[in-house]
């Protein structure tokens, strides 16, 4: 229980700074996601109530969109719960109860989970399916750009599929507001496979624009959604770890991304138009990146969609969902594409 207002149930999942529960407001048996600031990273009291004070903020000035995952309430707090006590007989369940000072963020709960999961597990999307997602993906990232606020980590496991499988975009902990400012940072932000090349590069010398950086990772997002591969660099650029920035991918500024074999054959399936756009969000050059507003007028982006595109895609998206259900309910060997 947290504030005696929140009551936790299951864990939802783990990020690099903080977990995620599923929880319900006991004064109206609303169902919500609590982010709750991990104490086994052992950050400072001051720097937990940072992490969850720069989220809010954010999130409370930038205000709600369909597309982003909506913030309900943040507060540092004493959080009674029950924990496993194996002091005394490793081989027999007994539980304490333990109160502890949390720092925590109750926002919308997303019941279906990341897209990372649909892609990692049952396999990449059609070019009509991974549009219209990619669609609304795009309408949270403008949203955000035209205040003047970058993403700075869009990958596939901050994008959240609500109860009818709408895309939102979560995490928002890293976010930048680039208001008054030159646009440009010296230092690295973001997952290292989502990363463009100058952010991977970066250093007091060599900053990079933050927009173009948000459109590269969204490259990413879409080349995952349609190929189930990250993106591959020439050979003669292949990623390499530099033990003076923490062990970060570096990649030579003028490679280009390529496609595998397997990539080919799914490429002769797609457009021209959305390869086209693909490879723009792509370049290695950011000022060649188009911006979020030309992605969205893009031709493939402004096709028409079928009437029934919702139900289409609610279709897809629910079956898929209804498949990793089974296979977590039986545990039995299933297909894996390797996105970690």
């Amino acid at each position: 229980m947290i504030d005696g207002k929140y009551s936790l149930s299951n864990l939802m999942g783990i990020g690099g700074s903080s977990r995620v529960y599923s929880c319900v407001d006991i004064n109206d048996n609303e169902e919500y996601a609590v982010k709750v600031i991990r104490k086994d990273k052992g950050y400072t009291d001051q720097v937990c109530t940072r992490l969850v004070e720069m989220e809010a903020n954010t999130m409370v000035h930038l205000g709600e969109h369909p597309n982003l995952v909506n913030f309900v309430d943040a507060n540092k707090s004493h959080c009674v719960y029950k924990k496993m006590n194996s002091m005394n007989n490793p081989n027999k369940k007994e539980y304490v109860t333990v109160a502890e000072e949390i720092n925590y963020l109750v926002l919308e709960k997303c019941e279906n989970g990341a897209l990372s999961k649909y892609v990692k597990t049952t396999g990449l999307f059609d070019e009509l399916t991974t549009r219209f997602l990619f669609a609304q993906l795009c309408g949270a990232v403008n949203f955000m750009h035209s205040q003047e606020y970058v993403h700075l980590d869009i990958k596939l496991d901050n994008i959240l599929l609500d109860k009818y499988f709408n895309i939102k975009l979560a995490d928002l902990g890293i976010a930048l507001c680039s208001r008054g400012t030159t646009h440009l940072l010296a230092h690295k932000r973001g997952t290292a496979k989502y990363m463009a090349p100058e952010v991977a590069n970066c250093d007091s010398k060599r900053p990079y624009n933050v927009y173009p950086a948000d459109i590269y990772s969204l490259g990413v997002c879409l080349h995952l959604m349609l190929f189930g591969t990250y993106p591959i660099a020439d050979s003669d650029s292949e990623m390499s770890t530099d033990e003076e920035n923490d062990g970060s991918p570096k990649l030579k500024q003028d490679s280009s991304p390529r496609l595998d074999s397997s990539s080919c054959l799914i490429a002769a399936y797609l457009s021209e138009d959305c390869l086209d756009l693909l490879e723009r969000m792509l370049s290695q050059d950011p000022s060649m990146r188009p911006t979020i507003e030309e992605i969205e007028n893009h031709p493939w982006m402004s096709q028409e969609f079928p009437e029934q595109i919702g139900e289409i895609v609610y279709s897809e998206l629910n079956e898929r969902c209804n498949h990793i259900k089974s296979l977590v309910a039986d545990s039995s060997p299933s297909f894996s594409i390797d996105l970690d």
